[in-house]
C-alpha cells in the first residue's frame, strides 16, 4: 500500500471512530441533533408575542420544526420534490438510513441578561421538564456543540444563561413548540431596552415562512416617546386605542435572521422625549453617541406651511412614473391642513403652473382635477422650474413654513450649470426636499441643493413602483410641522457648570438638524469624553417665535453598545462624501474616508483592504459602494453619501450585505481565500497559530470577549490585545477529542456503557480500574464498527462531505452556473437573486470542499470561480460514490 493510501486510510479511520464514537454535545437557540453530523431540522415558522406592561414583559413563542426527509428511493433512483417550482429535480443520494432518521436533540433558548422566570416548553402538546443552566455550565454546551459540528458562530452565545431541554422528532415529522416567560425591561432614565434571542434561527437551511415578531407595549408610566431597533428595520403603529402610552412594534420577514432582535424605547411626560444612547470602551479617553428626538406633544398649535410642488413631466416620466406621481401629488393636496397654502410647478422644456399664486387648501378639490390632466413629454428644465417655485413663495412674506418638493428622473436640458440652479433659489427662504427617480438623475445636483435649501437628505428612488408610496410617507412626515430651525446644545460651557458631566461633545451629525414634524424621529450621533449627567437644549421656531426646551440625558462609561460607534462612523463618511460631492475632492478628504472606512469597515470607492489569510499570505481586497444603505435614507439611494446620513430615519440593521464582510460586535471582518480576517490587524505577522476544536482553542473561547470574535468562522486571523492570532480549520468533519466514559447498571442488571461529551462525564466511583473496562468496551466496539465502515461501506466516507455540500440548493444552483463557465461572485449574485455576501459565503465552502477553485487573472480587477473535475463529478454523478444515482 503506497503512504497516500495508507494516509486516506489513516484519516478515514479517525473520521469513522469520530462519528461512532462522537461525544453527545447540545446546541444552542433550536433543536440541535445530538450527532453532529445529522442536518439541522428546518424551521418553518417563527411567531412571536411580546406583551410589555411597565417594565414587565411576557413573551410568548410559537415555533415549528420538521425533520426533513423529501427524498424518496424510486426504484434506485433517488428525487426531491421542490414545492416552490412544483417539479421534480434528481439530487445526490444520501448515504443509506443516514440523514432520513429520527432527530434527537435538544432544545437550547439563550436566555435574555438579567434572567427570566417561570420558563415553561411545550413540544407536540406535551410539557417537556428542562434545565435552566447558568453561564459558565452553558459555556462548555456552546463549545463543544460549537466544534463537534464546525459551527463557530455558536460561540456568540458564550456568556449567556441558557435553557435547555431534550426534544424528539420522527423522520418526515412536524413538531411545534411553545415557550413561554416572563423578564424584566431593562430601564434607566425612561431609556428602555428588550432583548430577544431571533438569531438562533440562522442555523435553519430553507427560509422561514414567516418571522413574526410583535411587541405590544400597553401600559408605561409616561408618553411613549422614541422607538428604534439597531438589528432589523420594524414596523411601528403608536398610539393604540387613543392612548399615548401604548405602542405595537413589528418585525415580519421571510428571510433567515441573523442577529438578535434589540429594541430600544422612551417614555417620557414632557413635550419630547429626548433620550441618549452612547459607547465608551474601558480605557479610552471619548466615547460616541445617538442623541434621539421624538415629540411626543400632540396639542401644540400645529405650524401652518406653504408648499409648491415642482413636478417633473417630461419625456422619461411616461408610463409607471408619471402615474405615480399624479397619485402621490393628489395625496399631498387631500393631507394639506386647514391655514395651509399649495402651489403647483410642472415643467419639461417649458415651465407651466396651475396658478401664478400661493393657493389656500380650501382649493385643493379642483387642483386635484387639474393634477389629473397631466402628461408626459418633452425635455428637463429644473433651472425655470425651481426659479418659478421660489418667487411664488417670495410673495408670501408671511413668517410661515415655506417648502419646495422636487420631484425628477432626469438632468437639466437647458444648458444651466449646476451653480446657476442652485442660485436660481435666492428669492426666499424655502426648504428643499429633492426626490429622484431612477439611475440617470443628477445625483450631484440634487445633493448640492438639500445641503443649501434642505435638510441635507435628497431621497432617490431606485423603483419606479416605489415612488408613490416613497412620496406618501414623506407627505405624512412634514404634514405638522412642530418646530423650525432647529438647534441642539449639549453641555453648553457656563449655562450648566454645576452638573457632574465635566466632558464635551464633538463631531455631531447632521451639521444641519432636520425641522421636526408630529410623529418624526431625529437622531444626532457624535463623540464625547468625559461621563454624567448633561443638559440638552433644543431650540427652534414655532410660528416664528423662538423656543426654547431644555432635558438631562447621560453619558455612560461604559461599552454595551458597539452598534453607536459605527452608527457614528457610518454618518461621518456620509458627510465627508458629500462634502467631495459639494467642494471636490481633496486629499484630505480622501484620507479620512479611507480611514475611517478601512477602520469599520465602510464601502465606499476609497476602500481597499489587506488582509492576512490562517496562512501567513497578505491579499489585497476592494469592496464597491454598498447597495445595503436604503435603511438609512427617506427612500432608496443610488450614491454613496446620501446611504449613509439620513437624520430623521436612522435605523435598522447595520448590516451592509457587502460580498465577503462580516460585523462581529465592533470589529469587522473581511473574506480572503477562505478565511476571515480582522482589518485592524493590518500586515504585521501572525504571533501564534491555533487550531480549530484544539484545547488551546478551546481556551481561548472561554472568554466572552473573545468568543465572540471567534464566531466569525472556523478560519480567521483575530487581533486581540497584543496579539495577532491565526485559527487554522481542523480538517475533521467532526469532534476528534477523547471521549469521556462512565459505567452504569442497567434496568437487567448488566452493565451499560454511557458515553458523554469532553468534560461532562460522570464520575466513576472505580477510579481508574473502573475507567479501563468501559475504556476497553468502547474500543472493542469502535474497532469492529470501523473495520466494518471500510470493508463494507467506505463509499459512503468519501460521500459525507460532498453530500454535506450539495445539501444546499444555493449551493447547487451554483455549481450549475459554473458548468457552464467560470463566474464572478457579481455574475452569481445577479443570476440567483441572492446577496453578494450569501454567494461568497457559499463559494467559501465549495472552494474548502475542493469542488470549485478560486482564479485571480493578472490584470483583472474581478475573481472568477471555476469547477474542479469533484465539481463536475458531484454534478454528473461519475465520482464513484453513488452520487447521482
Amino acid at each position: 500500500m503506497k503512504n497516500s493510501q495508507r494516509a486516506i486510510l489513516a484519516l478515514e479511520i479517525l473520521f469513522v471512530l469520530a462519528v461512532a464514537c462522537a461525544p453527545f454535545v447540545f446546541g444552542d437557540g433550536m433543536i440541535i441533533p445530538i450527532v453532529p453530523d445529522q442536518p439541522y431540522p428546518l424551521v418553518l415558522n417563527h411567531h412571536v408575542n411580546i406583551t410589555i406592561n411597565g417594565e414587565h414583559a411576557v413573551v410568548n413563542v410559537d415555533q415549528e420544526f420538521k425533520n426533513d426527509c423529501d427524498y424518496v428511493d424510486d426504484g434506485g433512483t433517488v428525487i426531491v420534490y421542490d414545492e416552490a417550482k412544483s417539479d421534480i429535480r434528481p439530487m445526490p443520494r444520501p448515504p443509506p438510513n443516514y440523514y432520513c432518521r429520527d432527530i434527537e436533540g435538544t432544545y437550547v433558548f439563550p436566555v435574555p441578561e438579567g434572567g427570566v422566570k417561570d420558563f415553561s416548553l411545550v413540544v407536540g402538546g406535551k410539557v417537556l421538564e428542562g434545565n435552566m443552566l447558568d453561564a459558565e455550565t452553558a459555556k462548555k454546551i456552546y463549545q463543544e456543540n460549537a466544534i463537534a459540528r464546525k459551527e463557530a458562530s455558536l460561540l456568540s452565545y458564550v456568556g449567556k444563561d441558557t435553557f435547555a431541554a431534550s426534544v424528539s422528532i420522527p423522520k418526515g415529522e412536524t413538531v411545534r413548540v411553545r415557550v413561554t416567560y416572563e423578564q424584566e425591561i431593562k430601564s434607566s432614565y425612561g431609556l428602555n431596552e428588550l432583548f430577544y434571542p431571533l438569531s438562533t434561527e440562522r442555523y435553519t437551511t430553507k427560509p422561514i415562512d414567516p418571522v413574526d415578531l410583535r411587541i405590544s407595549i400597553i401600559n408605561t408610566n409616561g408618553d411613549i416617546g422614541f422607538i428604534y431597533s439597531p438589528t432589523y428595520n420594524v414596523t411601528i403603529d403608536r398610539d393604540l386605542n387613543g392612548q399615548k402610552n401604548q405602542a405595537q412594534v413589528t418585525y415580519y420577514s421571510k428571510e433567515i435572521p441573523d442577529r438578535d432582535f434589540v429594541l430600544y424605547y422612551g417614555v417620557t411626560g414632557l413635550d419630547y422625549d429626548v433620550k441618549l444612547i452612547s459607547n465608551k470602551k474601558a480605557g479610552s479617553d471619548g466615547g460616541y453617541f445617538m442623541l434621539f428626538l421624538y415629540p411626543t406633544v400632540t396639542d401644540a398649535a400645529i405650524v401652518p406651511k406653504d408648499v409648491v410642488f415642482v413636478i417633473d413631466t417630461s419625456g422619461s416620466m411616461s408610463g409607471t412614473k408619471i402615474e405615480q406621481a399624479k397619485s402621490a401629488l393628489k395625496y399631498s393636496l387631500a393631507r394639506l391642513n386647514d391655514g395651509d397654502k399649495f402651489g403647483i410647478v410642472t415643467f419639461n422644456n417649458e415651465v407651466d403652473y396651475y396658478n401664478s399664486e400661493m393657493q389656500d387648501a380650501s382649493g385643493k378639490d379642483a387642483a386635484s382635477a387639474y393634477v389629473s390632466s397631466l402628461e408626459a413629454g418633452g425635455s428637463t428644465n429644473i433651472y425655470g422650474a425651481l426659479g418659478t417655485a421660489d418667487e411664488m413663495l417670495a410673495k408670501e412674506n408671511d413668517g410661515r413654513l415655506h417648502v419646495i418638493v422636487l420631484l425628477t428622473d432626469g438632468q437639466d436640458t437647458t444648458g444651466h450649470s449646476n451653480e446657476m440652479i442652485i442660485a436660481a433659489m435666492n428669492n426666499s427662504d424655502a426648504k428643499l426636499f429633492p426626490f429622484g427617480v431612477g439611475e440617470q438623475i443628477d445625483f450631484e445636483l440634487l445633493d448640492k441643493l438639500a445641503n443649501a435649501y434642505g435638510d441635507g437628505i435628497p431621497t432617490y428612488i431606485r423603483s419606479d413602483d416605489q415612488l408613490e408610496t416613497v412620496m406618501k410617507n414623506f407627505v405624512d412626515r412634514i404634514s405638522r410641522p412642530l418646530l423650525t430651525d432647529v438647534t441642539v446644545e449639549i453641555n453648553t460651557p457656563g449655562l450648566m457648570d454645576s452638573f457632574k458631566f465635566t466632558g464635551g461633545t464633538s463631531d455631531v451629525l447632521p451639521k444641519k438638524i432636520p425641522s421636526i414634524f408630529a410623529g418624526s424621529q431625529v437622531v444626532l450621533v457624535g463623540r464625547y469624553t468625559g461621563s454624567g449627567m448633561a443638559p440638552i437644549y433644543l431650540k427652534g421656531k414655532v410660528g416664528g417665535e423662538e423656543v426654547t426646551k431644555t432635558y438631562y440625558v447621560k453619558f455612560e462609561n461604559e461599552a454595551n453598545n458597539a452598534f453607536v460607534e459605527r452608527a457614528w462612523a457610518t454618518r461621518k463618511v456620509g458627510y465627508l462624501l458629500d462634502q467631495i460631492t459639494i467642494d471636490g475632492e481633496t486629499p484630505e478628504l480622501k484620507a479620512e474616508i479611507t480611514e475611517l472606512a478601512t477602520k469599520y469597515g465602510i464601502p465606499t470607492p476609497y476602500t481597499s483592504y489587506v488582509v492576512t489569510t490562517a496562512s501567513g499570505q497578505n491579499i489585497m481586497r476592494d469592496l464597491g459602494i454598498s447597495e445595503a444603505a436604503p435603511q438609512f435614507s427617506y427612500g432608496g439611494t443610488s450614491t454613496a453619501g446620501a446611504a449613509y446620513k439620513s437624520a430623521g430615519t436612522m435605523g435598522g440593521a447595520q448590516n451592509y450585505a457587502q460580498s465577503g464582510m462580516q460585523i462581529v460586535d465592533d470589529k469587522t471582518f473581511i473574506s480572503a481565500d477562505g478565511t476571515w480576517s480582522d482589518i485592524t490587524c493590518g500586515t504585521g505577522s501572525v504571533s501564534r497559530t491555533v487550531t480549530f476544536g484544539s484545547d488551546e482553542y478551546r481556551q481561548l473561547s472561554n472568554d466572552p470577549n473573545v468568543a465572540k470574535y471567534l464566531a466569525a468562522g472556523d478560519s480567521i486571523v483575530l487581533c486581540t490585545g497584543s496579539e495577532k492570532i491565526a485559527i487554522t480549520p481542523s480538517g475533521a468533519g467532526v469532534s476528534t477529542e477523547p471521549v469521556n466514559v462512565s459505567i452504569t447498571t442497567g434496568a437487567s442488571g448488566l452493565p451499560e456503557v454511557k458515553v458523554t461529551g469532553a468534560g461532562n462525564a460522570e464520575k466513576n466511583p472505580l477510579g481508574w480500574l473502573g475507567q479501563l473496562v468501559p475504556i476497553g468496551v468502547v474500543l472493542v466496539f469502535c474497532t469492529g464498527f470501523v473495520l466494518y465502515q471500510i470493508m463494507f461501506r467506505r463509499p459512503q466516507m468519501v460521500e459525507l462531505q460532498t453530500y454535506k455540500v450539495l445539501s444546499s440548493d444555493t449551493r447547487q444552483d451554483i455549481l450549475q452556473e459554473l458548468l457552464e463557465g467560470d463566474r464572478t461572485p457579481t455574475d452569481l449574485s445577479s443570476k440567483l437573486g441572492k446577496s453578494k455576501s450569501t454567494v461568497v459565503e457559499h463559494l467559501d465552502k465549495m472552494v474548502e470542499a475542493g469542488m470549485i477553485e478560486k482564479i485571480e487573472r493578472p490584470g483583472k480587477k474581478f475573481v472568477f470561480y471555476k469547477l474542479t473535475r469533484k465539481g463536475k463529478d458531484a454534478l454528473r454523478g461519475n465520482n464513484g460514490t453513488g452520487i447521482g444515482g
